[in-house]
């Protein structure tokens, strides 16, 4: 996944059948970094052609069992940006002062 999160933030999009094998490994619970760079791309990707209902699950997956308290701060913008981008402010601003307000900022 690290690999596939760095090509992309080069401009290079991997394939989503690349992604998908991410998808389907086993995630050890002590690895929500590893899901975060898998769904991040996806939700990015479905986005980009107007499909609300998987990028909103891929943004969901991607903050992780802990929500936007837990999630790091590049999850955090890539979710919050898609969110804006798909005309949702108002989510997208309750998910970044939760992580805020988490935070103790």
């Amino acid at each position: 996944a690290t690999g596939l999160a760095l090509f992309g933030g080069l401009g290079d999009s991997p394939p989503m059948t690349a992604w998908e094998a991410v998808f389907r490994a086993e995630t050890p619970p002590s690895a929500p970094r590893v899901a975060a760079a898998a769904h991040a791309p996806a939700m990015r990707d479905a986005a980009a052609l107007g499909r609300f209902g998987p990028a909103i699950l891929h943004a969901l997956l991607a903050l992780g069992s802990d929500g936007p308290s837990g999630a790091d701060p590049a999850t955090l913008r890539a979710v919050v940006a898609t969110l804006r981008g798909l005309g949702l402010s108002a989510e997208a601003h309750a998910i970044a002062v939760e992580a805020a307000v988490a935070r103790g900022l």
